[in-house]
């Protein structure tokens, strides 16, 4: 069993900035947006493993230009809000759902630890335990130097 220490009790809030932009086939936006988007889930870790799910998420949205006319970001926002509810936050918690893998299991194990969700990065500090693999190699570049 692994340790768990992550801001909020386990629970996370990221705010995340996204610009959206519709095109045409050639290559010319017809729309811009600006959206920042604040999601709230929660984080744990397994060994190697993080899994989570994220359970709401709110945005704000402006419109940086147009092609199309003046658009009603009222109307819109409700459009987005059905995209991101039904389309986006089922596959990221899919995804978030089956665990993603720190690429670090044949070398390391990871004990108890902390486990820390910023705005900007994700941060995870852990006893570890070197493998049997890890080992193996520290012993051969040992016997090459030597």
């Amino acid at each position: 069993s692994s340790g768990i220490n992550a801001e909020y009790g386990g629970h996370v809030i990221l705010d995340m900035p996204l610009t959206l932009s519709l095109v045409t086939d050639t290559d010319s936006d017809i729309l811009d947006l600006e959206m920042q988007m604040t999601v709230q889930g929660s984080v744990s870790r397994n060994n190697n493993v993080i899994t989570g799910t994220v359970s709401s998420a709110a945005h704000t949205t402006t419109v940086k230009s147009s092609q199309i006319g003046n658009i009603d970001i009222a109307q819109l926002s409700g459009v987005l809000d059905t995209i991101i509810d039904n389309t986006i936050l089922p596959e990221v918690n899919r995804i978030f759902g089956l665990g993603i893998v720190l690429p670090i299991d044949k070398f390391l194990t990871l004990n108890s630890g902390l486990l820390e969700v910023r705005e900007d990065f994700l941060k995870i500090c852990c006893d570890i335990t070197l493998t049997d693999f890890s080992l193996a190699e520290l012993k051969k570049i040992v016997e090459n130097i030597v």
